[in-house]
């Protein structure tokens, strides 16, 4: 099944840009709901076929009203520990302010906003000598995309429903591939700002949610331990939107059938 276009009822559908439904199951095209959840594993199929990775899906759940009943951390843990945590046991899992240990992660995702939450991050990074005062601590910080809505929670997933990213590790060489697949698709650069602060959290989760593109990240001492990062592998966050296009462009280029 390619998944470019579809024809229901009549209608031809493009699914390059598509409003998502808050049932999560569920793509708005003008007054048609298409179950979707047949198109979310074709694409993690796919990510396998052509890249050998095994992308997690993050939504973002700004209404507690339109929260999934799943099961939460028994303990507190870090953003990117929840997403090995998915990735290993295929087990999703829900996430809310009490359930995430790291302050940088809990600021990025829209948890935290208050400037005393701010400044204490920015502290603990001097401390750890990762910046001469606060002052520049805080200046990266603040650079870092982050939610502007309240989060109410966050779903780490493996299937089932449609993400708002999808986010993944790859090695060097398959990164020139998706790149390449990138270039062909948008006829444009890949541009990335690059931080090792709230590296998962902020930068492959946020960034590509809020900027609607592809980011990437070589993580922190942090994410590489709990994230299970290994050496020769980077993050990458990709919007759930950008990732059917890339994919089959990429299919294109190594003459793969989907």
């Amino acid at each position: 099944m390619k998944y470019n276009n579809t024809v229901k009822n009549g209608i031809e559908t493009n699914f390059d840009s598509i409003p998502i439904h808050a049932s999560y199951k569920q793509l708005l095209i003008g007054p048609i709901l298409i179950d979707a959840e047949e198109i979310s594993k074709k694409i993690i199929n796919d990510f396998h076929t052509l890249l050998n990775t095994k992308p997690i899906g993050v939504k973002f759940i700004f209404d507690e009203k339109l929260e999934i009943n799943c099961k939460r951390p028994d303990e507190p843990i870090r953003f990117c520990q929840a997403i090995n945590q998915v990735y290993k046991t295929s087990n999703n899992l829900l996430l809310k302010n009490e359930d995430i240990s790291c302050l940088a992660a809990r600021i990025a995702l829209g948890f935290e906003d208050n400037p005393v939450a701010l400044y204490e991050c920015a502290k603990k990074l001097v401390e750890t000598g990762k910046f001469k005062d606060e002052f520049s601590a805080i200046h990266i910080l603040s650079g870092v995309p982050k939610l502007e809505n309240k989060t109410s929670s966050i779903l780490i997933f493996m299937n089932g429903i449609i993400p708002d990213i999808y986010v993944l590790k790859l090695n060097p060489r398959l990164f020139m591939r998706f790149i390449q697949a990138y270039q062909k698709a948008y006829s444009c650069l890949l541009r990335v700002n690059l931080t090792c602060v709230m590296p998962i959290c902020g930068n492959c989760s946020v960034q590509p949610f809020v900027i609607n593109d592809v980011c990437i990240s070589f993580g922190c001492e942090d994410s590489r331990i709990f994230g299970d990062i290994d050496d020769n592998e980077l993050v990458v966050g990709i919007p759930f939107s950008k990732a059917r296009i890339i994919l089959e462009t990429l299919a294109e280029m190594n003459q793969i059938t989907l």
